[in-house]
C-alpha cells in the first residue's frame, strides 16, 4: 500500500503489480523487498546493533523493482541507509499525497 505499486528507487515508474487480462490467469506481483540495513552479516549496509526485529520491521525495508535491488545492493557505498531512508520516505510521501488527492 505505502508503494502505490511502484518502484520505490527515485525516478522509477516501474509499475510493481500486473493484473492478468485472462480470467483463468492470475494476478502478478513483479516487486522485490529491500533491506535498507542487510538482514544477514555481509549483505549490504548490515548493523550487528540491530537485532532481528528491527532487520524485519517496515521502516528498514523498501519495495522495489528487481533491477534496482540489484543496484543498491551491488553499489552499497553510494546507496547509504540515510540515502535509501530519503528515498523511501519521499516515495511513500508522494504517494500518500497522490492517494490523498484522488479520495478528495
Amino acid at each position: 500500500m505505502r508503494s502505490g505499486q511502484h518502484c520505490a528507487f527515485t525516478g522509477c515508474t516501474t509499475k510493481l503489480f500486473e493484473e492478468a487480462e485472462h480470467p483463468h490467469d492470475q494476478d502478478t506481483v513483479v516487486s522485490e523487498i529491500a533491506h535498507i540495513l542487510a538482514a544477514s552479516p555481509g549483505g549490504a549496509r548490515y548493523d550487528s546493533s540491530q537485532n532481528d526485529d528491527e532487520r524485519a520491521d517496515i521502516s528498514n525495508l523498501m519495495v522495489l523493482c528487481d533491477k534496482h535491488h540489484k543496484i543498491i545492493d551491488g553499489q552499497r557505498h553510494k546507496f547509504t541507509p540515510e540515502l535509501l531512508q530519503r528515498m523511501k520516505s519521499e516515495h511513500e510521501a508522494r504517494v500518500t499525497r497522490g492517494q490523498s488527492y484522488v479520495m478528495n
